[in-house]
């Protein structure tokens, strides 16, 4: 990878938290402290952590974040967004 050529792996979508709110939201202003998801761009995976996975650096501990889908194979969540 070359830094002399623009690609999109670092960059990233913020996404609002509620799925049936996300797309009216679009394109509005993130309020400080407000929950939201961040999708990476070229993955459309969004970014994880894991309360397990603690990593102690000079700011103290802080947990390990990640690109993971966290979601089941089958299609309930769908589902239940659709009822």
């Amino acid at each position: 990878m070359s830094a002399s050529r623009a690609d999109a792996n670092g960059c990233w979508i913020i996404d609002h938290v509620d799925p049936q709110t996300r797309f009216e939201v679009q394109g509005e202003i993130v309020r400080g402290g407000e929950p939201v998801l961040l999708r990476h761009v070229a993955t459309n995976v969004y970014l994880g952590s894991d309360g397990n996975c603690k990593v102690k650096n000079d700011f103290g501990t802080e947990n390990e974040v990640h690109c993971d889908n966290h979601s089941t194979l089958n299609k309930s969540q769908n589902l239940e967004m659709e009822k």
